[in-house]
């Protein structure tokens, strides 16, 4: 194991060490530089709330006008594992820049869908392209898989729309189809395209795609022949609309599984989502009043007009593991949901129910009027875990939902209400024309706003949608006809080239940073504590300004702070020996305290050993009386004792840190020596000799019971001290007599 010792010279021979006293803790760290000043003093007597981001603000770091002179739409938005940003849209300018590896550099008819990756540092376009038939395509959804390829599906009234060779179905089967096509993240190459559908009219509304690659899809259709899987768990079309979700494989080329959901009126699968088991969860709207739900159901009944529908699949399709109504006696809508890192759903729509469903912790339980923007939250067994209304007097949408990376939830949408909420720090409180964007955040609990804008020019700003890279910023797109949208120096485009152009905006997120990593202990030979840990994954775009050392004697229960440090190794000089602790260590920055980092569990051994005095020999005449030996241990962790006499045990038990005195009265003539041990709960032990003397003196002549030889008996001490009277009648006749005393006297 390594030793402290062996820790400090490690570190003072890198160069880089300090030791700091900090009263009853010594620092020993590597120094984090120009990062290393606390703003304000820890409170150590201070508690670690359930919710640590204690601030968050966003500043505008990129904006832009993107377009032709036709209508530019509907845009979708993602981010890649680069941090690149990616924007499909629908567009029916014909004049747009494309890139020199463009799929297709020329505008098909109609509305195309256009493609534009952007650099997630500056805004710059290193990718564009058309691609289209020569009738219609809208663009539903953009998802990035793991090896940052880009899926994207929608609809197309295209009989020409570009399929693959490996594609599900490359013949368009109804008037309007599904599509789902793949680009690569590399070279924007064309590595998958296929229609999808029956003979009527279908749109794939949402996508996304599996750890083994495979892609779901959900949408709505009202083909009865929309092709079925054997193992379908509603293998029959209901009638009027009805929700489809199918599975593609990696390659595209089969339909590993298709179910209907609905009944008899209208049902739409608005968004698709595979969870982090696989679990496959699907959220939309229906008009049905039957519809499949399941007995745990949050509500197992529509509550009238447009309900939501939340569904959760096993990984396989073949199981309907949970399902529910959700809603007002108006009608809601769900546009968008996601996961957080506990596993459980959030989403957000609109609704117009003036008394719909919200939670004691809701931000706000008033119906606003007209459509508010609801948030919700579903935990991973479908029990109701929050719901806030969240709007103003007029019409609030929320489009877009995601989790950063200090599951803070942020929303984006669009508001036609000068009283939508903002926060002091917004980029614009104020409400600035027809209809505005907004971007905010709430907190992990929900009771309040981190921040909240409105972003706009003076006209219409609308489909805002949202998607967080792994460098904190959140990206926005959607349609303004505004000619004065606020734009940044860096902008690809400064002004409006058309009817409605597409915007993109990036603000950069200053929040509290992620968890120290890789925290871990060390036993020092002192019996001390060494914590070591791991810089934060992400420091919130604000410098680490230190850290927070939690400990207690309970797992999970981390409420006051041992130690501050702005270093990355503290050494717990206050841990007690014999005593199990536990421990955690946040981040701390100018806008709060990240959450907690893992546990450990340290056992603290005792390793020091106790404290024994040394009474006088001892000698007297054979058959005087009166004579004791008291020894005064120490220890606190006391644990047991035993005494010998000329090696043979005469007496044990527990030792609870008492005096332990020896009665060696009516011993024959001859040389004693007396052996205390004790011992402490660390197994660490201290023992005395006491040499007692017994000179020749006159023979008794009382009679008694004897034991020849040395005679042993065993007592404990657990009543206060330990009193051992030894009585010798005669040469080799011992008589043993313990008595126990109370802590202040013989008294039982």
């Amino acid at each position: 194991m390594l030793r402290y010792k062996t820790l400090v010279m490690l570190i003072l021979t890198l160069g880089c060490a300090a030791l700091v006293c900090t009263g009853s803790s010594m620092v020993v760290a590597m120094d984090l530089g120009s990062n290393a000043a606390f703003r304000e003093p820890v409170d150590t007597t201070a508690t670690q709330s359930s919710d640590l981001l204690l601030g968050l603000t966003a500043e505008m770091t990129y904006s832009t006008y993107f377009g032709g002179p036709e209508y530019d739409e509907d845009p979708h938005i993602a981010t890649d594992s680069e941090g690149n940003v990616w924007i499909a849209l629908s567009t029916s300018s014909d004049n747009l820049d494309t890139s020199p590896n463009a799929f297709n550099d020329t505008y098909s008819g109609s509305t195309d869908i256009f493609v534009i990756k952007l650099d997630g540092r500056n805004g710059s376009v290193l990718y564009s392209t058309y691609l289209g038939g020569s009738f219609y395509e809208v663009p539903m959804d953009i998802k990035i898989d793991s090896e940052d390829n880009v899926w994207i599906c929608g609809e197309t009234g295209s009989s020409n729309f570009p399929t693959t060779v490996n594609a599900y179905n490359s013949t368009m089967w109804g008037s309007i189809d599904m599509f789902i096509f793949s680009l690569s993240g590399k070279n924007g190459s064309l590595l998958y395209s296929s229609y999808v559908g029956g003979s009527g009219v279908e749109s794939a509304l949402s996508l996304d795609v599996d750890s083994e690659g495979n892609v779901w899809a959900t949408g709505i259709t009202d083909s009865d022949d929309f092709p079925m899987s054997p193992s379908s768990l509603y293998p029959v079309y209901n009638g009027s609309f009805d929700a489809v979700l199918f599975q593609l494989s990696k390659n595209g080329t089969t339909m590993l599984y298709s179910t209907f959901f609905g009944g008899t009126d209208d049902d739409r699968g608005h968004k698709v989502m595979v969870d982090s088991s696989d679990d496959v969860w699907v959220s939309g709207t229906t008009n049905s009043v039957v519809f499949p739900v399941t007995s745990d159901a949050y509500n197992n009944e529509t509550s009238g007009g447009r309900d939501i529908f939340l569904l959760k699949l096993a990984g396989d399709g073949n199981t309907l593991l949970y399902s529910t109504f959700f809603g007002g006696s108006g009608n809601e809508d769900v546009m968008s949901i996601t996961s957080d890192n506990s596993g459980n759903v959030w989403g957000t729509g609109s609704t117009t129910s003036g008394i719909f469903p919200t939670t004691p912790n809701a931000y706000d339980s008033s119906y606003g009027g007209s459509y508010d923007c609801i948030v919700f939250q579903f935990a991973d067994n479908g029990s109701l875990l929050y719901s806030t209304y969240l709007g103003g007097s007029d019409q609030d949408y929320g489009r877009s939902i995601a989790i950063d990376r200090n599951n803070a939830v942020w929303i984006s949408g669009d508001t036609s209400t000068d009283t939508f909420p903002t926060t002091p720090d917004a980029y614009n409180q104020t409400y600035s024309g027809v209809r505005d964007a907004f971007l905010l955040s709430i907190a992990p609990n929900g009771t309040a706003l981190y921040y909240s804008t409105f972003l706009g020019g003076s006209d219409s700003e609308v489909f805002s949608r949202l998607a967080l890279d792994s460098s904190g910023h959140a990206w926005i797109a959607g349609k303004t006809r505004s000619t004065d949208f606020p734009t940044t120096e860096n902008a690809f485009n400064k002004s409006a080239s058309g009817m409605d152009d597409l915007f993109v905006t990036s603000f950069i997120v200053y929040s509290a940073p992620s968890p120290p990593l890789s925290l871990s202990a060390i036993e020092s030979e002192d019996g001390n504590v060494v914590l070591l840990w791991e810089i934060p994954e992400h420091d919130g775009n604000s410098d680490v300004s230190g850290y927070r050392v939690y400990r207690n004697t309970t797992s999970g229960n981390f409420d006051i702070v041992l130690e501050e440090t702005t270093y990355e190794y503290l050494v717990d000089t206050s841990a007690l020996p014999d005593t199990t602790y536990h421990y955690v260590v946040t981040a701390v920055n100018s806008y709060g305290e990240s959450f907690v980092s893992n546990e450990v569990t340290v056992n603290v051994p005792d390793l020091t050993p106790p404290t024994i005095d040394q009474p006088q020999d001892i000698s007297y005449t054979e058959g005087d009386l009166g004579h004791f030996i008291s020894w005064t241990p120490a220890d606190t962790n006391p644990a047991s004792f035993y005494i010998t006499r000329n090696g043979v045990m005469v007496i044990s038990g527990a030792w609870l840190g008492d005096e332990i005195t020896l009665n060696v009265d009516l011993l024959p003539e001859g040389l004693y020596t007396f052996n205390c041990t004790v011992f402490d709960r660390g197994g660490n032990s201290a023992n005395d000799v006491v040499i007692v003397i017994v000179e020749a003196g006159p023979q008794p002549t009382t009679t008694t019971t004897t034991t020849t030889g040395g005679t042993t008996g065993t007592g404990n001490g657990e009543t206060g001290s330990t009193v051992i009277l030894l009585m010798g009648i005669g040469a080799g006749v011992v008589l043993l007599v313990a008595i126990f005393g109370l802590r202040r006297g013989l008294g039982r």
